[in-house]
């Protein structure tokens, strides 16, 4: 029996667990999103902050445009 734990980047575990005599394998994959934001979560986080880039960027034109 073979058993192979690899951790990526973003902290997922991936088990594969082989059975040498008879070939056979399984492979599991573990997250923890718990406390983790969501990706819909992330894209309205993205879209909020260059909205308010936009509205940043107008209110000092004015501003700018004043002096």
């Amino acid at each position: 029996m073979e058993v192979t734990f690899e951790v990526d980047a973003n902290g997922i575990l991936n088990v594969k667990a082989e059975d040498k005599a008879s070939g056979k394998s399984e492979k599991i994959t573990i997250t923890n999103n718990k406390g983790r934001l969501s990706q819909e979560e992330i894209e309205q986080m993205v879209q909020e902050a260059e909205e308010l880039t936009e509205e940043d960027r107008k209110v000092k034109e004015k501003i700018d445009a004043r002096n």
